[in-house]
């Protein structure tokens, strides 16, 4: 609008002042017919109005003068949210009703929140180490909750576990597998194999962080109750020499998690817009060890086994509401290889070790 203003003004202004500009014309030299076509172009102008307007350069002050105001309308909203949420935060830290309904609102997707946070804040590991702002999960099993039994037509034709070379398990099939709830065996996730000496000089290396760190710790080895017990002396002759040894190591920090990615990778079919949780189970088992049955995880369906050192075979079988409808399957695992399944599915048990010890390891994958 300022611009077409601008024009007819000037429009204006010329046929207010032709006489003069005609004398102005003479003094310069030119003729009364000179004179004449640049009064009649210069008037002709109310006639490309349109063509003005068309014009590359208009359209690119009206196209600067959108987005000046897109940016305006941004930041009123903006400051708009942060007075409300300033607003809510400061009513809820004084008036307790309002921090009761609050909390209840936004609990069903607290844990999604925080997980954006988290993957929003990863380039910001690149520059400076910020995980003592996050540390650890704090999750509690609700003896309350039953587990909604799943569609079991959808394993009634599942007769065995599918074996696949984990280098050519790309993210697109990761995906469709974890869509189906169809597990799956993936051969060489791991390139070495992983013992309880890897374990102890990963330890030892961050030794004081682990230990003073909340984590959760099973044995069957009255002498080893504890981190400490098991790696602080090597050990390494018991473990591999008791019989019906059986230790679960439970952590769900994030120095535990960095210190374990690197004995184990994160896999590389995983795509990058998921998320292994935090919690996350060593298992390290001794010649003969008994069946047991692998821990269900409360932090994402989708699990992850990886047969870290040792033989071991897995019953994969359906959960309680579908085993008369669905089959139970075997697999043998072999140092190195994994096992992708979903636990609203499956339970997978771990059958009698072999006269060898060996180690486990179980993540969650949050899709």
């Amino acid at each position: 609008m300022a611009n077409n203003n601008s024009v007819d003004e000037y429009l204006v202004y010329l046929k207010e002042n032709a006489q003069e500009l005609r004398q102005l014309g003479k003094k310069w030299g030119m003729t009364e017919k000179e004179i004449d076509n640049c009064v009649t172009e210069a008037l002709s102008l109310t006639e490309n109005k349109e063509d003005l307007k068309k014009s590359p350069k208009n359209i690119a002050r009206k196209c600067w003068a959108y987005f000046l105001f897109l940016i305006k309308i941004q930041l009123g909203i903006g400051l708009l949210l942060m007075v409300l949420l300033g607003g809510m935060y400061t009513t809820a830290l004084y008036h307790e009703p309002s921090q009761r309904a609050i909390m209840k609102a936004i609990m069903p997707y607290s844990y999604e929140i925080m997980r954006a946070v988290r993957l929003a804040a990863v380039p910001l590991h690149k520059m400076f180490n910020i995980s003592s702002l996050y540390n650890s999960e704090c999750l509690i099993e609700n003896p309350y909750f039953v587990q909604e039994t799943p569609d079991c037509n959808i394993c009634k034709s599942f007769k065995q576990v599918k074996g696949l070379n984990a280098t050519s398990f790309n993210a697109t099939k990761f995906t469709a597998y974890s869509n189906t709830m169809k597990p799956v065996k993936l051969m060489k996730t791991l390139n070495r194999n992983i013992t309880y000496g890897d374990i102890r000089n990963m330890y030892l290396g961050i030794e004081d962080r682990l230990v003073a760190e909340p984590y959760q710790f099973m044995s069957t080895e009255p002498t080893i109750q504890s981190l400490s017990q098991l790696l602080d002396e090597d050990r390494g002759e018991e473990v591999t020499s008791l019989e019906n040894l059986h230790i679960d190591w439970h952590s769900t920090t994030v120095k535990a998690s960095a210190g374990l990615r690197t004995l184990f990778p994160r896999p590389p079919f995983l795509p990058p817009e998921t998320e292994i949780t935090l919690e996350k189970h060593i298992f390290i088992d001794g010649p003969n060890t008994t069946a047991y049955h692998v821990p269900v995880m409360n932090s994402s369906p989708l699990h992850l086994y990886i047969q870290g050192s040792g033989k071991r075979r897995l019953l994969v079988r359906p959960v309680e509401g579908c085993k008369e409808y669905c089959n139970s399957m075997l697999v043998f695992m072999d140092p190195g290889d994994s096992l992708l399944y979903n636990r609203d599915m499956w339970r997978v048990y771990i059958s009698t070790n072999s006269d060898h010890a060996s180690v486990g390891y179980l993540i969650a994958v949050q899709i």
